[in-house]
């Protein structure tokens, strides 16, 4: 249970054990007091590692231990990024977030050996809105396309 006391600062986000944000009582009457509500929703993305991978020669190459290329498949087949770094990295040193056995093969031509793989496993929390509201949203997301579009045709 969260309960929020109208005493967020700028930047806070909810915790990602959230999984329902219900808005119908509490969202401002304008769009952008509603896009600073949902903006809370959104957090650093949590990674998992899910194995150690030597440098693959193709992308027909597969690692030995199974349950990591399991692992891949199953990631690539949600349409997730594989994070791909040297064992024992930290975040600064990401080689590249591989979509595909390709993209895999050539992240790890890099110079280290062994790689570490890590996937995104958080899902942003579903938001309930009131009727209203999400007609607000949807008119303001459609006036900004509009004025996107006329300004793009005077440059």
């Amino acid at each position: 249970l969260l309960i929020v006391t109208e005493k967020a600062r700028m930047g806070d986000t909810f915790p990602h054990s959230l999984v329902s944000l219900d808005l119908r009582l509490r969202t401002g009457g304008t769009l952008a007091g509603f896009t600073q509500e949902l903006g809370r929703m959104c957090r650093y993305p949590s990674t998992r590692k899910i194995g150690s991978i030597s440098r693959l020669e193709s992308s027909s190459s597969r690692p030995d231990d199974g349950s990591v290329t399991s692992a891949v498949d199953w990631a690539f087949d949600h349409g997730l990024p594989v994070i791909v770094m040297p064992a024992l990295g930290r975040d600064i040193d990401i080689v590249a977030h591989a979509v595909n056995w390709d993209g895999l093969a050539e992240a790890t031509q890099g110079s280290a050996d062994e790689f570490e793989l890590h996937v995104y496993f958080d899902r942003l929390p579903r938001a309930l809105i009131r009727q209203e509201v999400q007609k607000l949203l949807v008119d303001g997301i459609k006036v900004k396309e509009t004025q996107a579009s006329k300004s793009m045709q005077t440059s």
